[in-house]
């Protein structure tokens, strides 16, 4: 129901704009594999625990790809999935 609401609330929003966009975002913890190794932190490897948060972005270089998705031109791709700056396939 929130997701109506939602965009409900933004589509007045959207018909007022030349180039409207919607930027779906999602983070590493969404990962089914790395979701059930967390399941269980306590049996991790001090070394393993290191290696998965080694790799996680800071604020700054987790936004820097949405940013530049909202404001790719309009003839720019549209409905791909982006891993960082570059398209990837959705799957793993």
């Amino acid at each position: 129901m929130e997701l109506k609401r939602v965009i409900e609330a933004l589509v007045p929003l959207f018909q007022l704009s030349r180039s409207p966009r919607i930027v779906n975002v999602s983070s590493a913890y969404g990962d089914l594999h790395l979701k059930q190794e967390l399941h269980d932190i306590k049996s991790l490897a001090e070394e393993r625990t290191n290696e998965i948060f080694n790799g996680f972005l800071t604020t700054e270089e987790g936004a820097k790809p949405a940013v530049m998705a909202a404001l790719l031109p309009d003839d720019g791709p549209s409905g791909v999935y982006f891993n960082r700056m570059e398209i990837a396939p959705f799957t793993l």
